[in-house]
């Protein structure tokens, strides 16, 4: 009687353990949106070039499936298949696609297209960079929604690397001749 009782407790953890796994990890955006993923995604749409670049800096471009007309860079990103501007999406094109994944930015998608998106059972990730280091925490974050995190840490920890020295730079009145824009 008791190995019958383990048994099915035994059994019934299993159904539960695959039951929890059937819904996916939970994210949230930096909008504080939530989302429910269920695998790591294979399929990603990059709604702005700044996206495409950080998923480039990250080695996942063989995963990137569509991106805005003005992404030009990397030259890969040249060659994939347009979904639109960020302003004016192709939404057809996005659902040709089935990505697992949308990325965007913060403000630049106009809410009836997020609504579409989201309405056709599509994941959307707002990243919302204002400043240097929120760059990095999207990084970041991004890592950890693409199951890369530890990879992502030290990619991270070099472009941090490399902004602390241009600060320090900066700092010691040295002219640095540069213009950098978010947004």
């Amino acid at each position: 009687m008791v190995k019958f009782i383990i048994r099915i407790l035994f059994i019934f953890l299993l159904f539960l353990s695959l039951l929890l796994n059937a819904e996916g990890k939970i994210f949230f955006d930096e909008t504080g949106r939530k989302l429910s993923i269920s695998s790591e995604p294979k399929r990603i749409i990059s709604l702005a070039p700044s996206v495409t670049e950080e998923l480039y800096y990250l080695g996942v471009m063989k995963r990137v499936v569509g991106v805005t007309k003005f992404s030009n860079f990397p030259d890969m990103a040249k060659k994939l298949p347009k979904v639109g501007t960020y302003i004016h999406l192709d939404l057809e094109k996005i659902v040709s696609l089935k990505p697992d994944l949308v990325i965007g930015v913060k403000g630049h998608t106009p809410p009836g297209s997020i609504r579409k998106i989201e309405d056709m059972g599509f994941n959307i990730y707002f990243v919302n960079p204002k400043k240097v280091d929120d760059i990095f925490i999207s990084m970041m974050n991004i890592g950890r929604i693409l199951g890369i995190e530890k990879k992502t840490k030290k990619i991270v920890a070099n472009f941090r690397k490399k902004w602390e020295m241009i600060k320090k730079k900066r700092e010691k009145g040295k002219e640095v001749k540069v213009f950098y824009q978010l947004g």
